[in-house]
């Protein structure tokens, strides 16, 4: 009996983390919730002695390294350098013609590299300024034509990138992810849209 209100309570806690999963995708969850802890350490046991949080951003400051590779390998015969450029792009489609100054904050980005970034586009001919209709002094930045067709492939690149960076894990390895990433980006968003800088920096002895 114990064993059956066990595996209950686990199939309540797995449903509120993934709450279309199957029967299948509860069988890796419960693997995975009872994988041997020494399975999460890092290859640096320096790193894995300061406790999780360091081993996550050592493994974050990681994939980083390796996300910006392939992004460049991927991105080797089109007019785009980083995932910037891809975000810049995207955002000026989603928004039709923001300023410069809404997509650096749409993108996380300072502005002086995203108007640099918004220069060489612009000489690509992907991406053109034109004038706001109410303030003649902010430039709003629009897709062209041919920017419009690069992201239809850039678009396809990324599906591939996606599916790379996944690497082995398995559909509902990546699905039980998702609730502590997006609780990480939501938690990173109120940060740096809500505090200032400096108060971050105070706040967590940067």
């Amino acid at each position: 009996m114990d064993d059956v209100i066990s595996l209950l309570e686990n199939y309540r806690d797995f449903q509120q983390s993934v709450p279309q999963g199957d029967f299948a995708e509860f069988g890796d969850w419960l693997k995975q919730k009872h994988t041997s802890p020494s399975a999460y350490a890092t290859d640096q046991e320096s790193v894995n002695l300061e406790g999780p949080a360091v081993m996550a951003g050592y493994l974050l400051g990681g994939l980083s390294s390796f996300v910006e590779t392939w992004v460049k390998l991927s991105f080797q015969e089109i007019p785009l350098g980083s995932l910037q450029d891809y975000g810049i792009m995207k955002s000026v489609e989603y928004s039709g013609n923001p300023t410069k100054k809404q997509l650096a904050e749409e993108i996380i980005a300072e502005r002086t590299t995203v108007i640099e970034s918004i220069k060489r586009l612009t000489k690509e001919g992907l991406l053109w300024e034109t004038p706001d209709d109410q303030d003649r002094r902010l430039r709003r930045v629009m897709l062209t034509d041919k920017g419009a067709e690069l992201i239809a492939i850039a678009d396809k690149k990324m599906v591939a990138l996606g599916n790379l960076l996944m690497g082995p894990l398995t559909e509902p390895e990546q699905k039980s992810m998702m609730p502590a990433l997006n609780r990480l980006m939501d938690f990173h968003q109120h940060l740096y849209y809500q505090q200032t800088r400096e108060k971050v920096k105070e706040d967590y002895s940067l």
